[in-house]
């Protein structure tokens, strides 16, 4: 079952290690609060970075 978010701040209270994939491809992994490694990128993201709505391909451990 995939979970989809539609906003920032439905995105910010996923649980670290979340793995996301927004509606243009990219995806990322959340490692903290509202910040997101994403392929591609040096420098994290903040959760405002994504196309939405995005799709949670993974929970974190709760």
């Amino acid at each position: 079952m995939s979970i989809t978010i539609n906003t920032p701040a439905e995105l910010d209270e996923l649980p670290t290690g979340s793995e996301v994939e927004d509606a243009e491809g990219d995806t990322g992994l959340k490692i903290a609060g509202s910040v997101f490694a994403v392929p591609g990128f040096e420098q994290p993201v903040r959760s405002d970075f994504f196309d939405y709505p995005v799709i949670v391909r993974g929970l974190g451990p709760a």
